[in-house]
């Protein structure tokens, strides 16, 4: 034998509403603690030139969205919800794992160049993903990322050995950065 329960609004002990429904199997989650937010993605809207062998954020300043306002979409350091954050970088002010992802398009790179695309926390790499042109012009690097909430945050850097200049491509589905929060991790 089953039971049913029947409920609009779902609370905890204190009650907080957690979730609700409006009676046709619509539910709206209440608790940030349900939701991957703060969360947000970005690109870049124009080629970037990166010179040889200078480890360079990439300027990825339109935003697709940003829940919460954690994303730094301009060229200098800002204070976002009381965290100081550099260019182009995330912050959220909900400490967390959060899932973290780069993407990046090289224009004009040439066979055996070295590339690099790395997550940097805190102005130290975090993760690194290392290619040559001959396999992918393009890079890619994913990661889990622990913020405190507080002062942490994270950007892409890219690097190469080409001997010249490479373009980055600015455009949203080849160069683009994006991260969100994992609930229950």
């Amino acid at each position: 034998m089953s039971s049913i329960i029947k409920v609009n609004t779902f609370q905890d002990a204190n009650g907080n509403v957690l979730f609700s429904s409006d009676g046709s199997g619509n539910v709206t989650l209440s608790a940030s603690g349900l939701q991957n937010t703060p969360a947000f993605r970005a690109y870049n809207s124009t080629e970037q030139s990166i010179a040889h062998q200078t480890g360079t954020v990439i300027s990825v300043d339109t935003e697709n969205f940003d829940i919460g306002g954690c994303y730094n979409n301009t060229g200098s350091t800002v204070t976002l919800n009381g965290i100081s954050t550099p260019a182009y970088s995330f912050a959220p002010n909900e400490a967390g794992k959060y899932f973290v992802n780069a993407v990046l398009r090289i224009n004009d790179g040439a066979d055996w160049d070295t590339n690099e695309l790395g997550i940097f926390k805190n102005g130290s790499e975090y993760a690194r993903c290392q290619w040559r042109n001959e396999a992918s012009e393009t890079g890619h690097i994913s990661s889990i990322v622990d913020f405190n909430g507080t002062s942490d945050y994270v950007y892409m850097r890219f690097y190469h050995d080409r001997g010249s200049n490479i373009g980055i491509a600015g455009n949203t589905i080849l160069t683009f950065f994006e991260a969100y929060k994992l609930i229950g991790a």
